[in-house]
C-alpha cells in the first residue's frame, strides 16, 4: 500500500545495520536503477558515468542492497533480464537485500516471473505492510501545504 511507511522502515533496517554492524549499503529507487544503467548505453560520453558492468557490479557486490519501490518501473524483457541478474547474483552470494514493494510475491512473480519471485522468497522476510496513507492522512498538517 503506498504511504504505509515500507521506504522508511527499509531505511530504518539499513540505518540500523550500518550502525550496528558497520556494513555499507546502497539505497536505489528501481526506476532510478534502470535509468542509471540506461544511462550507460548513452552514445555522448560525456553523459556516461560508469559502465553497465560496473553499475551492475556495483549492485550485485555492495554489503546490503536495499531496492525501493520494485514494481513502479515499466516491465519489459530487458528489466526483466537486469533484474534477475542483480537478484540471482545477491542470493547465490548470499549477501543481504531489502526490497519495498506494492506488489504480492504472486503479483512480482506474474509482472516479472516465477524466477525473480522465487528468488526473493528465498532471500528475504517477506512482510507485509497494512496500514492507512501516512502522506494523506497527515495532508492537513503539512507545512507546505497551501
Amino acid at each position: 500500500k503506498a504511504g504505509a511507511g515500507k521506504t522508511h522502515l527499509a531505511v530504518s533496517i539499513a540505518r540500523h545495520l550500518i550502525e550496528q554492524k558497520q556494513i555499507a549499503a546502497s539505497f536505489i529507487r528501481v526506476v532510478d536503477l534502470f535509468l542509471n544503467i540506461r544511462q550507460t548505453y548513452n552514445a555522448d560520453e560525456s553523459y556516461r558515468t560508469e559502465s553497465e558492468m560496473g553499475l551492475l557490479r556495483k549492485y550485485t557486490t555492495t554489503p546490503l542492497l536495499i531496492l525501493d519501490d520494485l514494481g513502479a518501473e515499466k516491465t519489459s524483457e530487458w528489466v526483466r533480464q537486469i533484474l534477475y541478474q542483480i537478484i540471482d547474483s545477491r542470493w547465490i552470494d548470499e549477501k543481504p537485500f531489502i526490497i519495498t514493494s506494492n506488489l504480492t510475491l504472486q503479483e512480482l512473480a506474474i509482472r516479472f516471473d516465477d524466477r525473480i519471485s522465487s528468488r526473493i522468497a528465498g532471500a528475504c522476510e517477506v512482510f507485509e505492510v497494512r496500514s492507512h496513507d501516512y502522506r494523506v492522512e497527515n495532508k492537513g498538517s503539512n507545512a507546505y501545504n497551501a
